[in-house]
């Protein structure tokens, strides 16, 4: 209070002194310019002056609150397309495909982040069954930003996978390799695709990339190239791929198998027994050895030859004497397969063994004992492979 009321004595004084001097001496003032003369006192320019700063002063003052005003509009629609945007995601969210696609694409124009509009209304858009729409809007959202073209690519390889639009989906995660080779989701996408697709061979090539993106964990990847390389192998042409395995699967015996039955399978028999002689050195089991027995090379005699090897460290091992019996039909030796037919019986009595003698016996004559067998092997046994029999005469 105090202050102020020496506030208003300043101001009183100072008006009284400016008075006084206005009194005792207008002044005179004199401004002019290409020809144009202005004469006036000077406390009368003066208090122009201050007119004219008050003038401007308001006009910026206005004009400031218009510009403000525009703002505060602006402002506004944002925030209400923002809202319908949010709105758009809840009903993404919910299912209503069509009230989502709608909301969101109106309110594209006036957010910050227009892609995002565009990425979900395809999702929409695809979800309604409109997929040409759907690559019309991904193309907007790459359209208003660049940046995001990986993005929206990725969700357009999704939305096509998931429709089974695998081929489709392919090229346009190629497209992507040439943007961003080392995006996992790339790769990830890459291998679903081609796995789809069944293109074995494009799996096993993808899968050293595939292991340097990251793109899947360390283990599960290794089942899953296992598996690629497995059905790459049981392939016609199979055999030919069987020396590029990794060194990881080198000594795999599931892939051996595979492979073996492949290049069996497509006439490849001398292949297939080599492939199963080799890896029955580095891991000894049931199944390869039960396939060494079926291979018809074309040495029987050298095939039969190398089972008998095996037998020398093996001799109680009931599957190789079962493959050796086999072997031996290949080769016509009647005595020496129904010996080591009886010998498997003996050491690992099972279906395929009983199978074996009982129609090599019924062959040979011997019918109600062979009978007996079959009998017992009957229902538990799939079938045998088709080998050589002795002939009956009369």
């Amino acid at each position: 209070m105090k202050g102020h009321a020496l506030l208003l004595g300043a101001i009183l004084v100072l008006g009284g002194l400016l008075g006084l001097f206005m009194v005792r001496d207008p002044g005179y003032l004199l401004l002019a310019y290409d020809g144009a003369v202005l004469e006036t006192s000077l406390w009368f320019g003066l208090l122009l002056l201050v007119v004219a700063y008050v003038v401007v002063r308001l006009l910026l003052f206005v004009l400031g609150r218009l510009l403000r005003g525009r703002d505060l509009v602006t402002t506004w629609r944002a925030r209400a397309a923002q809202r319908q945007t949010n709105r758009g995601l809840l009903l993404l969210e919910e299912g209503d495909w069509p009230q989502a696609k709608r909301l969101l694409v109106s309110a594209a124009g006036e957010v910050a982040a227009p892609t995002i509009n565009y990425l979900n209304a395809a999702r929409a858009a695809h979800q309604l069954g409109d997929f040409d729409e759907r690559d019309e809007l991904l193309s907007q959202a790459k359209q208003h930003d660049p940046r995001v073209a990986p993005a929206a690519g990725l969700a357009g390889a999704d939305l096509r996978m998931a429709a089974g639009q695998w081929r489709e989906a392919l090229a346009l995660l190629r497209e992507l390799q040439a943007l961003a080779p080392k995006h996992p989701k790339v790769w990830e996408g890459l291998w679903r695709c081609h796995e789809a697709l069944e293109d074995w061979q494009a799996l096993v090539e993808l899968a050293p990339g595939v292991r340097k993106a990251g793109a899947f964990d360390a283990g599960a990847l290794k089942a899953m190239e296992r598996q690629a390389w497995r059905r790459r192998l049981a392939a016609a042409d199979g055999l030919k791929a069987w020396d590029k395995r990794p060194k990881t699967l080198k000594d795999d015996a599931d892939l051996a198998l595979a492979a073996a039955l492949g290049g069996q399978a497509a006439g490849d028999a001398a292949g297939a027994e080599s492939l199963l002689r080799e890896a029955l050195g580095r891991c000894w089991r049931d199944d390869l050895v039960n396939l060494y027995g079926r291979v018809k090379s074309p040495a029987p005699d050298h095939q039969l030859a190398t089972a008998e090897g095996w037998l020398e460290d093996r001799p109680d091992d009931g599957e190789l004497l079962l493959a050796a019996g086999r072997l031996a039909l290949m080769n016509a030796d009647w005595p020496k397969a129904q010996r080591h037919f009886e010998t498997s019986l003996r050491r690992k009595p099972n279906p395929e063994s009983r199978a074996e003698l009982g129609r090599l016996l019924i062959a040979l004559g011997e019918t109600r004992r062979g009978g007996e067998l079959l009998t017992q092997a009957a229902g538990a046994f799939s079938g045998l492979p088709d080998l050589p029999m002795p002939q009956r005469s009369g």
